[in-house]
C-alpha cells in the first residue's frame, strides 16, 4: 500500500472513531443534580437561580468552569439582614446551555443586569470569583448606580486569567469540540481542582463530581466551549479603569492558578481597593476556607 493511501486511511479511521465517540459518549442532555432553587427566563434562556433570606442584596457570581455550588460553604453561614442570590451562568451548572456560540464576559454582565431587573433589585453588593470577578467589575463599570460594593475573589482581570495555559485553539471549529469529547471528563476536572486548591487542602477531591456532572453531557461540553471561547481574547482594562465603588480583593496565599502578584497589581490599578490574603488557601478560598472568607466579606459589607 502506498504511503499516501495509508495516511488517508489513518485519517478516515481517526475521524470515524471521533464521530462514534462524539455520538456515543454523551449519556444524556439532561443533568441530574440536587435542585434547591428554581428557574427564571432571561432573554429567552432558562437560568437556574437560588434566592434565600431577606434584606440587603448580595449577588454571588461563580467562576469558570464552576457553578453556583462553589458558594455553598459561604451562603450556609448566618446572614441576618441579607438576601443571598446565586445563579448559574448560561452554559454552566443547571442553566440552559448555549448552542456553541461564544459567550463573552460583557455578555454575562448584561445577563446579570437582566437578572437584577427581573428580581427588581435597585442596588446590590456583588461577590465574584474567577470569571465571576471579572464580570462583577464590568457590572460595576457599566451600572455604577446599582452596584454598591465589590468583593473579588482571585478575579479574571487585565493582570491574569485562569486557564490561559490552555491556549487559543478553543476557537478553532471542530478542534475544540474534539478535545471536549475526548478529554473533558473526570480526570480533567480532577487535575484542575488539584491545581486550583492549595496542596494542604484535603477536600478538593470531593468537589470533582460537583463540577463534572453538569459538564458530562453534549450541552454541558458546548457550554464549556462557549464560555471559554468568549473569554479569549477579552480586554478587562477599559472596565477596570471605570470602577469607582469600594472593592475588597481576596486571594489565596497558595494560588497556583493566578499568582498573588496579579491581585497586588489590580489593587494598585483600582486605587480604592484593599487586598486580603487567605493563608493556606489556593484559587478557591471560598470553598477551602468558607468560614474565613465569610467573616472577611461580612465585615467589609458592614
Amino acid at each position: 500500500m502506498r504511503p499516501g493511501r495509508a495516511l488517508i486511511i489513518i485519517f478516515l479511521l481517526f475521524f470515524l472513531g471521533w464521530g462514534i465517540a462524539y455520538l456515543g459518549r454523551f449519556h444524556s442532555t439532561e443533568v441530574i443534580l440536587p435542585v434547591r432553587g428554581e428557574y427564571i427566563t432571561i432573554a429567552g434562556r432558562k437560568l437556574y437561580i437560588n434566592v434565600r433570606g431577606e434584606g440587603r442584596d448580595i449577588l454571588f457570581l461563580h467562576g469558570f468552569p464552576y457553578n453556583s455550588d462553589s458558594f455553598n460553604g459561604i451562603i450556609a453561614q448566618p446572614w441576618p439582614g441579607y438576601r443571598l442570590i446565586t445563579f448559574d451562568f448560561p452554559g454552566l451548572g443547571l442553566s440552559e446551555k448555549a448552542a456553541g456560540q461564544p459567550i463573552r464576559p460583557d455578555d454575562l454582565a448584561l445577563t446579570v443586569k437582566l437578572v437584577m431587573d427581573k428580581l427588581e433589585i435597585k442596588d446590590v453588593n456583588i461577590v465574584g470569583h474567577d470569571l465571576g470577578g471579572g464580570v462583577a467589575m464590568i457590572c460595576a463599570a457599566r451600572y455604577p448606580k446599582m452596584v454598591k460594593r465589590l468583593v473579588l475573589i482571585a478575579p479574571d482581570s487585565s493582570e491574569g486569567m485562569a486557564g490561559t495555559s490552555l491556549g487559543s485553539w478553543w476557537s478553532v471549529p471542530a478542534v475544540g469540540e474534539a478535545w471536549a469529547v475526548m478529554r473533558l471528563g473526570r480526570n480533567f476536572i480532577r487535575s484542575m481542582l488539584k491545581k486550583a486548591c492549595a496542596p494542604e487542602s484535603p477536600d478538593w477531591s470531593r468537589w470533582v463530581e460537583q463540577y463534572y456532572r453538569s459538564l458530562n453531557t453534549k450541552h454541558g461540553r458546548q457550554g464549556f466551549l462557549s464560555l471559554n471561547r468568549g473569554r479569549y481574547p477579552f480586554e478587562y482594562l477599559p472596565y477596570e479603569e471605570q470602577v469607582r465603588v469600594r472593592t475588597l480583593i481576596i486571594w489565596g496565599e497558595k494560588d497556583q492558578v493566578v499568582p498573588i502578584a496579579a491581585g497586588e497589581k489590580i489593587v494598585r490599578k483600582l486605587g480604592h481597593a484593599r487586598l486580603e490574603i487567605i493563608p493556606e488557601a489556593g484559587h478557591l478560598p471560598q470553598e477551602e476556607t468558607p468560614e474565613k472568607v465569610y467573616g472577611i466579606i461580612k465585615d467589609f459589607l458592614k
